[in-house]
């Protein structure tokens, strides 16, 4: 793999890629800034709408899977501790359709997919299961299901597993020790197809079991899409990093008020944002505020910086709001070409937008 920006890391060739299409059927809008991120950026009070990604993996040989089903339509099927919490939240929560639903749209029959993968069991990533028929395999991390499992129902106001999500079906917990595990970089990996064409990745910290994936997109050169779940829940938790550092000039401009192609040249604005709230001038503007093992997640994070700097590689968090702002290709169609259609430039810095009001109008 090329150098990028960063390091050189160590991911064993291959000639097998998966066509990768992103699934956005969510929306999240009002949450608090200041609920999910630390410290607080005076004047950023609410972040924009927020999605809740799943993606379709299509493999050479047939099988599909889906890495994660966002939130189900029917909120009652997470358990009541979920359903009477977010009856109660001032956020807006709007599902038009199941992930079900959109592949049915588009002639994926839901008994053609093989897994589906949970990043972890919070209820805006784990969908409706029980629409899936018990041919289709639940993938989990390691100790999901000793965590999470309680007959009846969830065990907290989050999420977790119950019933109808796992009756009758297979459930398989990742095991990064056993066969097909290997290191990858910083991370503990599991080959799933034992080809090279998708790692998940042992990466705890915001709930017992997180996972990510990488999934290559090309084969040469090699390309990889990241997804990072919730491994941090905004681009601003993981960027500037010492391997993705702020240009002295950003294009396309991420500012909706300004022209797009007039350069944005942030100059010393985020290092003085930084430095006012005790942060490394060079480093994130924020770190997430929960989490199961806010330290674990902090350095799952600092790992996660390492495949981000890398120039083949595309981030793609869980609830960045930022892919609704560029020229993003949905569901039907694939996002393999994305270094060639320019995401990668697009999309590493768009979420600046969220920021607007800390830049000045003469910037």
């Amino acid at each position: 793999m090329s150098p990028g920006r960063g390091r050189i890391l160590e991911i064993p060739d291959s000639t097998v890629t998966i066509t990768t299409k992103v699934i956005d059927a969510t929306n999240v809008s009002g949450i608090p800034a200041n609920s999910l991120h630390y410290p607080p950026i005076e004047g950023i009070d609410k972040l924009r709408p927020l999605p809740s990604l799943s993606f379709l993996l299509e493999h050479p040989s047939g099988q599909k899977l889906l890495f994660d089903l966002g939130i189900p339509k029917d909120l009652t099927t997470l358990g009541p501790e979920v359903a009477d919490r977010l009856a109660k939240v001032a956020y807006r929560i709007e599902v038009e359709k199941d992930v079900v639903e959109v592949l049915e749209e588009n002639n994926i029959k839901r008994d053609e997919i093989n897994a589906v993968i949970w990043s972890h069991t919070h209820w805006d990533h784990k969908g409706d299961m029980a629409l899936f028929p018990s041919t289709t395999t639940l993938v989990l991390g390691p100790d999901a299901m000793a965590t999470f499992f309680k007959p009846g129902g969830g065990n907290s106001g989050v999420g977790g597993i119950n019933e109808r999500d796992v009756k009758g079906r297979k459930v398989h917990e990742v095991d990064f020790e056993g066969p097909g595990s290997l290191q990858l970089g910083p991370f503990r990996a599991f080959d799933y197809f034992h080809d090279g064409s998708l790692y998940l990745l042992d990466t705890p910290g915001h709930s017992v079991g997180h996972l990510c994936a990488l999934v290559r997109t090309t084969a040469d050169p090699a390309t990889f899409l990241f997804f990072g779940g919730d491994c941090a829940h905004h681009c601003a938790e993981v960027r500037p990093s010492e391997y993705l550092p702020l240009p002295t000039s950003i294009l396309p401009n991420p500012l909706p008020s300004f022209d797009r192609s007039v350069p944005l040249c942030p100059g010393t604005c985020f290092e003085d944002l930084n430095i006012s709230r005790g942060r490394d001038a060079h480093g994130p503007l924020w770190q997430p505020k929960s989490g199961h093992d806010l330290a674990e997640t902090i350095r799952t994070i600092g790992k996660v910086q390492e495949f981000d700097g890398e120039d083949n590689v595309l981030l793609l968090l869980a609830h960045d709001s930022s892919v609704r702002h560029v020229q993003m290709p949905f569901f039907p169609e694939a996002i393999n070409d994305w270094k060639k259609r320019g995401l990668g430039r697009d999309l590493r810095w768009s979420w600046i937008a969220d920021l607007e009001p800390k830049f000045p109008k003469n910037i």
